[in-house]
């Protein structure tokens, strides 16, 4: 077993471009057995190449032996010389506490790793979590993603002795003599996984070639997951119009040639590369509705993700961020730099009155913007009469005419005078405006 570990430590370090004695570690150590195995492995590792080690312990305070495997994880580290952390959470009775724990597990973990620049954390999950994991996954009819299971690497997670089964760890301990608490919590059969593991799996495990049967599923479903991330990746061009900070528009077109599972790969992936924010797991039938929504819904239609919000946009898709905010009707007074989204107006003198070609610009006597001029969201209803044609303009015909998208709609500015008339829709049109005797002007210009 250790040697394998030692070649898994090469590995992850050659993925970081560093020598093994260059390398942080640090291990989420509960005190159970895997968990010790994996530590008293990583220290005589350490004794041979010197990488950086440090230990996370999680008190979950869910039953009365808690503290008691705080306290060996404690004395553990203290002989060895690691560094140790410890944290405590609460999970209420009413949540769900596999799912919760491990939440807060890894933002603990997530937090610990970004304030010590720390390469990698560890798990000491094994082959038979993983032939627990895949046969719920069976169970619960889950899509073939699912069914990769528990993966060795994941973002800087990584679970070395994934591939080692729970007769090797066993072996290990005992032949090292070590000590370890086992977690009561691991014998209530009330918690489905722990079910599974006592009651149904030993039965299945004596069927012929059950166990290769089982891992060649996750095996098998990890090689199609990388090669549908690298079409994926590879599609980017053609599948991402545009983006900025609120929003990615997609080409609904292209998205609709992928199946159900690539459309998930697909926005899991780029949304958490562009935006920074992680989808939380999902059930198949949620990502069924959402290939629902790409391929029947009708335009203008909006999908709920989290806290994000899809709307369908004719041919294109956009996926916003902050929606309502930007759904929100903002109103400012319009002075010289100020912002408004990811724009600007810029405001100066100009010598003479000219009407702009530019609709990006806009000239107007001084006393006009000293009388105060402001900048809002369009709202329904809104209408102007146009300084060329001095017809009256429905704002909303405006915006189909120019093919304003959904969120190019919510984040449009109107500018208004002191009565409250629309007298510009920057980018798009001149309003009607007094000229008096005014021989002073300004010069308003929309910097996007």
């Amino acid at each position: 077993m250790i040697d394998d570990l030692k070649n898994k430590l090469f590995k992850y370090a050659g993925e970081s471009n560093k020598h093994i004695r260059e390398m942080s570690f640090i291990l989420a150590f509960s005190g159970g057995v895997d968990s010790m195995v994996l530590a008293h492995m990583l220290i005589k590792l350490r004794q041979e190449f010197n990488f950086l080690l440090a230990f996370v312990h999680i008190n979950h305070n869910a039953n009365n032996m808690c503290k008691k495997m705080e306290n060996i994880v404690y004395d553990f580290s203290k002989v060895n010389d690691v560094m140790l952390y410890v944290e405590e959470v609460f999970i209420s009775t009413f949540e769900n506490f596999e799912s919760v724990a491990r939440l807060k597990r890894y933002d603990i973990i997530k937090r610990i790793m970004d304030d010590n620049d720390i390469d990698h954390a560890f798990t000491a999950h094994h082959e038979n979590d993983q032939l627990e994991t895949i046969m719920m996954k069976i169970e619960d009819g889950s899509d073939w993603i699912s069914k990769i299971g528990i993966r060795e690497s994941l973002g800087r997670i990584r679970r070395p002795i994934l591939y080692c089964s729970k007769k090797e760890i066993l072996n290990y301990a005992s032949n090292h003599n070590l000590v370890w608490i086992e977690d009561p919590t691991n014998k209530d059969i009330s918690i489905r996984r722990n079910n599974l593991r006592l009651n149904k799996l030993p039965l299945l495990l004596e069927k012929y070639n059950f166990k290769s049967n089982i891992l060649n599923i996750a095996r098998r479903n990890l090689i199609r997951f990388n090669s549908s991330m690298h079409n994926i990746k590879s599609q980017k061009n053609k599948l991402i119009l545009n983006y900025d900070d609120y929003s990615i528009v997609i080409d609904k077109i292209q998205l609709t040639r992928y199946s159900i599972e690539e459309m998930k790969l697909f926005l899991s992936h780029f949304i958490l590369k562009l935006f920074k924010i992680k989808i939380n797991n999902k059930k198949k039938s949620f990502w069924i509705e959402f290939s629902n929504f790409v391929n029947h819904a009708k335009s203008s239609s909006l999908f709920y993700l989290d806290n994000l919000v899809i709307a369908n946009n004719r041919q294109e898709l956009i996926v916003m961020k902050d929606f309502e905010k930007l759904n929100s009707h903002n109103k400012f007074q319009l002075k010289d730099s100020t912002q408004w989204h990811l724009t600007k107006f810029d405001i100066a003198k100009a010598d003479v009155f000219e009407s702009s070609i530019n609709k990006n610009i806009m000239i107007l006597p001084a006393e006009t913007y000293r009388s105060g001029l402001v900048v809002r969201s369009w709202c329904k209803g809104d209408k102007m009469i146009s300084y060329k044609s001095k017809e009256t303009i429905i704002l909303s015909d405006l915006f189909i005419n120019n093919k304003l998208s959904i969120i190019d709609k919510m984040t449009q500015p109107v500018i208004l005078n002191s009565k409250n008339e629309i007298i510009w829709v920057p980018g798009l049109l001149h309003g009607e405006i007094s000229l008096s005797t005014s021989s002073t002007y300004q010069k308003i210009e929309w910097i996007k």
